[in-house]
């Protein structure tokens, strides 16, 4: 993906951000406005006709007395005054009240606004009815008349411009969020173009704390692993390029001092050439092992069987070579351990901690295999009192064809595959292996496995 298509995508999800803003903005205000119009009328009304109710009730049996004598509302604004006595009463018309009479229309407005209006009865469900011998005459309605409605209207007016107002600042806030939260994506989208493009050392900038910023933290973490692993790659095809030029190497040179008469074609002649085609084939095995498991089709004759047996076997095997490097070999199997799993494969993890171990342990040194037991689990241990393992490389003990011991030649320090090989096969059953070591009081290497009962028949 190309710089400009990944700043369209960013500004494309920023988009979508703001128009979601907006939407959810407008809607909320347009209701809002909406409600509070409404109301605006409505409590207006009230307000007028709480002002004046006084004035009603004053005015009520005035004009009710006044149509009972005259039998009609004309010349009714000669007695439109508030009880305040004679002429010098307040008019009645600076509150907004007008006579309507029974049929709705209206009679007389005290501010002279309006003439010839008309009334519907809904208008008339809060006004003050006038009554004449039971029945109805005429009503007092509080009417704002045009300055109340011009009051009314400006209110609506202002709430108009606050609620677009709002809007503006809402969507200019949106538009200042979206930008904030697309800076991040697209710094790890180009973060992501840099590694798509090979450069692996290339990291994501951590700027926060929230969800963009574990995602940010993640990305680094899986990149740090694609690093971590091409690197693994690398020198993995390095050490399997240096391990294979050894033994032919020395096959090469053999067969060519035989070709030219240096060394008599004979058994002794021969001996090399056989040790490092053996030395070429384990290595191929072990580097065959290692791929299987790493695929998952490490395939696995799974039976149940006591470990404890199969392990003691295993370890007298390397009764003659113990004796040959004056290493004592103690054996700690009495116990049985019941496991599911291929005998032979676990079999193959001894075998190669006991030479790992004897590999490091010098003359006079000793090597234990004991049984292990606890919760739900089974294993072994296998303890040597060699040199140890610095701890600077215990995180690293597993890895391939990686040696503690740097200086050791091949014949002495193995392919370093030995372990890897191990801990995929202990993997592989379920199990875990672990290390434990200090430099200078030797090193123990620990095999857990599950614990098999009468119902665990097998595992692949």
């Amino acid at each position: 993906m190309g710089r400009r298509a990944r700043r369209a995508l960013g500004a494309s999800y920023a988009y979508k951000i703001l128009l979601a803003m907006a939407a959810t903005v407008l809607v909320a205000v347009g209701a809002v406005a909406l409600v509070v119009n409404r109301s605006v009328g409505s409590e207006f009304e009230s307000y007028l006709s709480m002002g004046a109710q006084k004035q009603l009730e004053a005015l009520t049996p005035i004009l009710e007395s006044y149509y009972q004598e005259t039998g009609s509302w004309e010349g009714v604004e000669s007695v439109w005054v508030s009880p305040g006595g004679g002429g010098g009463g307040r008019t009645l018309g600076s509150a907004g009240v007008v006579l309507v009479d029974a049929g709705g229309d209206l009679d007389y407005d005290p501010s002279r606004q309006q003439y010839g209006a008309h009334y519907a009865r809904a208008d008339l469900g809060a006004a003050q009815p006038l009554q004449v011998d039971g029945e109805t005459v005429g009503y007092l309605l509080v009417d704002g008349g045009e300055r109340g409605q011009a009051f009314v209207d400006a209110i609506r007016k202002s709430l108009v411009a606050a609620a677009a107002a709002a809007s503006l600042v809402a969507l200019l806030a949106g538009l200042l969020i979206a930008r904030a939260v697309v800076r991040p994506i697209r710094m790890l989208q180009d973060t992501a173009g840099q590694i798509a493009l090979g450069d692996l050392s290339s990291r994501a900038e951590v700027a926060s704390r929230d969800e963009i910023g574990e995602l940010a933290q993640r990305f680094n973490e899986m990149a740090a692993t694609l690093e971590r692993d091409e690197h693994m790659r690398q020198r993995m095809m390095a050490d399997v390029a240096h391990e294979l030029r050894t033994p032919l190497s020395v096959i090469r040179a053999q067969v060519e001092a035989l070709q030219d008469g240096v060394f008599p074609l004979s058994e002794d002649g021969l001996e090399p050439i056989h040790a490092q085609t053996v030395q070429l084939g384990r290595l191929i095995d072990d580097l065959r092992d290692l791929a299987l498991a790493d695929a998952g089709r490490l395939r696995l004759e799974s039976t149940r069987f006591d470990l404890a047996d199969s392990l003691r076997r295993e370890a007298r095997s390397f009764a003659s070579q113990a004796v040959t490097r004056d290493i004592m070999l103690e054996i700690d199997l009495d116990q049985p351990l019941w496991v599911c799993g291929d005998a032979q494969r676990l079999r193959q993890v001894l075998a190669n901690l006991l030479s790992n171990a004897m590999r490091y342990c010098g003359a006079g040194g000793k090597v234990i295999v004991r049984g292990l037991r606890q919760a739900g689990q089974v294993g072994f241990a296998v303890v040597d009192d060699g040199p140890g393992i610095p701890a600077d490389e215990l995180a690293r003990i597993f890895d391939r064809f990686y040696r503690v011991a740097k200086a050791r030649n091949r014949a002495d320090g193995g392919s370093g595959l030995g372990l890897a090989i191990a801990y995929q096969l202990v993997q592989a059953h379920g199990g875990e292996l672990t290390v434990e070591s200090v430099e200078g009081a030797g090193a123990t290497f620990c095999v857990m496995l599950p614990e098999a009962d009468d119902g665990n028949l097998a595992v692949a």
